[in-house]
């Protein structure tokens, strides 16, 4: 049933959405192990779709961090709440990050977690999260995302490759994770 409701979300919204199926468990695995969840006090989760990994985040970060997540998406910011009532799920977009570490209080955090489909966003709308990821990010804060394993080699995933390498002081790229359809490979990037 999810699936269904997944693809109908990305034949309405395929850039908004990105994906037809759901992460596999190997992926999440793979992503929030890079991502070091324990070692942070804020954790900031971008386009968490139906909520595979921020129902991993809920139980990785340590007790008295702050944690939420950014939807832009209304069905799936629902879906994500559904699936993890103890989540806070906003539903806005990732370029509100600051606005929103501002509710809590916050001006930066330590670590972004990322889905978001970013070979198929528009440039503008790529470089308006990108700025607002380095705002939010204090130097030795870090940022990971994924990407299926053929759009490195097509232009928009190799420019967003070489936008983290411009920016980020380490950049570390997974081997290819079979477990997840499509495959993937996860950026662990600090700053």
């Amino acid at each position: 049933m999810q699936l269904f409701r997944l693809l109908d979300q990305f034949v309405k919204a395929p850039r908004d959405t990105g994906s037809i199926v759901p992460s596999s468990q190997a992926l999440a695995r793979a992503l929030l192990n890079d991502a070091e969840i324990s070692r942070w006090s804020t954790v900031v989760e971008f386009g968490p779709g139906t909520g595979v990994f921020t129902e991993h985040l809920v139980n990785m970060v340590p007790e008295n961090a702050v944690f939420f997540a950014m939807e832009i998406n209304p069905f799936l910011a629902r879906q994500a709440r559904l699936r993890c009532p103890q989540a806070q799920v906003h539903t806005a977009s990732a370029t509100d990050i600051v606005e929103y570490l501002g509710r809590h209080g916050l001006r930066h955090c330590d670590c972004v977690v990322s889905s978001l489909p970013w070979g198929s966003l528009k440039p503008a709308l790529q470089d308006a999260i990108f700025a607002a990821i380095m705002d939010a990010l204090p130097s030795g804060g870090r940022f990971v995302t994924f990407t299926y394993a053929g759009v490195p080699f097509m232009p928009a995933g190799r420019a967003f490759k070489e936008r983290l390498v411009s920016n980020f002081s380490d950049v570390k790229t997974s081997p290819i994770i079979w477990g997840n359809f499509p495959p993937a490979m996860v950026y662990s990037c600090t700053r």
